[in-house]
C-alpha cells in the first residue's frame, strides 16, 4: 500500500531523530570510557543519565514508527524494529561491560591502597625501631610519678 506523503514525511522525520539519537549515544561511549579511566564519578553519572535519556528517545521513536506502520498497514518486518532492539541490547551490554571494568579498577585501586597502607606502616615501624635503636627516639614507655620507668 502506498503511504500518504504526510506519513512518509513523518517516517523520514522519525528516522532522522533515531539517527541523531544513535549518533549521540555513539559519541557518549568514548567520553564514558575516559571518565571511567579517570574515575570521575560525577562525569560517569552525567553521561550515563544522558545515555539513558537518548535510549528513551530512541525507544519513543521506535514506538512512533511502529504506530505509523500499523496506521498505514505496512508490514512490520522491515527490520527497523529488530535493528533498534539489537542496537539497544548491544549498547546495554557495552554499558554493563564498562561498569564491570570500573568496578574492577576500583577494587584494584582499593587493594593497592590497602597494600600501600600496610607498607607505609611497616616502613614507619622500621624507621621508629631504627631511631629507637640509635637512641634518637624514645619508646612509648610510661613513667611513674617519681620519674622512673
Amino acid at each position: 500500500m502506498v503511504m500518504h506523503s504526510q506519513a512518509a514525511e513523518n517516517l523520514q522525520s522519525l528516522l532522522k531523530e533515531m539517527d541523531s539519537s544513535i549518533a549521540a549515544i555513539e559519541e557518549i561511549i568514548p567520553l564514558e570510557q575516559a571518565a571511567i579511566g579517570q574515575l570521575d564519578a560525577k562525569e560517569i553519572l552525567r553521561l550515563t543519565e544522558k545515555r539513558k535519556l537518548l535510549w528513551q528517545e530512541l525507544k519513543g521513536s521506535k514506538s512512533q514508527c511502529q504506530l505509523l506502520f500499523q496506521q498505514h498497514d505496512m508490514p512490520q518486518e522491515s527490520g527497523l524494529s529488530q535493528f533498534i532492539d539489537a542496537y539497544l541490547a548491544e549498547d546495554a551490554e557495552d554499558l554493563h561491560r564498562q561498569r564491570q571494568e570500573l568496578n574492577e579498577r576500583i577494587i584494584t585501586i582499593s587493594r593497592e591502597n590497602e597494600f600501600n597502607a600496610i607498607r607505609l606502616k611497616a616502613a614507619g615501624d622500621t624507621v621508629a625501631s631504627t631511631l629507637q635503636g640509635l637512641g634518637l627516639m624514645k619508646t612509648n614507655a610510661t613513667y611513674g610519678q617519681d620519674g622512673t620507668l
